[in-house]
């Protein structure tokens, strides 16, 4: 009886050693992880058109800041399903910090806006970009709106706060260097150029470039020319010119150029 149990002892005892070492290798992983969890959560969003994934978790936003500067964080609006992970640390970070003369993380204004309008600068199937913008005049705040979607379900990635407003007499509120496309799937539309240029080192924006008889077309030896076929060529590098609006940018310039310098 002695021997028999002495056996199953030393047949248990290797397999707690390895449980055991498994078990500090697994604390140690953690640790070093910064304590994160070593399986991945599972992917997070919400079904449907990102414009109006992202409206949805807005105009609550929005709503909320009616209420106070830092309202929204008290309804727990960053546990929304379309705010990513990283953006709700990001915006954690200011949590009880706004005041009403602070420009707010999301909405990208100071103030609070009478209503919001978007505008999509390119949409594809797993990523997107939105600028939203506020109706109220003299709010020239934009927020651009990162967007990746898996499985359909769509997911606010990061909100970048920039700056709508035309500026000084003589300059551009959009001034970029890209290549013009006018063969372009859906949704954007194929009836008018586009300019494919890079932004926050990430080549694939896309805005429809609105012409009419005030444009000015440089062409690579510097000689204006028409703005036509003769010039403009698919994936032609190009400095582009104008002003922003709701829509696409209506184009003051279009330059050749012989590069254009992409982010490794």
């Amino acid at each position: 009886m002695f021997m028999s149990r002495y056996f199953d002892r030393s047949k248990l005892l290797p397999v707690l050693l390895v449980a055991g070492v498994l078990l500090i290798i697994g604390l140690i992983v953690w640790a070093t992880s910064g304590g994160r969890s070593l399986f991945p959560e599972p992917w997070k969003g919400v079904a449907g058109d990102p414009i109006n994934v992202t409206l949805g978790f807005y105009e609550d936003w929005l709503l909320a800041k009616n209420t106070g500067p830092n309202e929204p964080f008290v309804q727990g609006l960053l546990d929304y399903e379309q705010v990513g992970a990283e953006l709700k640390e990001k915006l954690k970070a200011q949590e009880g910090q706004l005041t009403d003369e602070t420009t707010d993380p999301v909405l990208c204004q100071v103030g609070v806006p009478g209503g919001l309008r978007t505008l999509p600068v390119y949409q594809q199937e797993e990523a997107a970009q939105i600028l939203v913008m506020s109706t109220t005049k003299g709010q020239a705040g934009q927020a651009i709106v990162d967007m990746v979607a898996k499985n359909g379900l769509w997911q606010i990635t990061n909100i970048t706060c920039g700056n709508a407003e035309t500026g000084p007499q003589g300059e551009f509120s959009f001034d970029k260097s890209g290549f013009l496309l006018k063969q372009v799937p859906a949704p954007l539309d194929s009836n008018y150029w586009h300019l494919v240029y890079e932004e926050a080192g990430v080549l694939g924006h896309a805005v429809p470039l609105f012409m009419d008889a005030e444009t000015v077309c440089v062409n690579a030896e510097g000689d204006t020319v028409g703005c036509d076929d003769n010039l403009l060529k698919e994936t032609m590098p190009a400095r582009v010119q104008g002003q922003m609006s709701e829509v696409g940018v209506e184009v003051k310039r279009i330059e050749v150029v012989e590069t254009v310098s992409i982010s490794d």
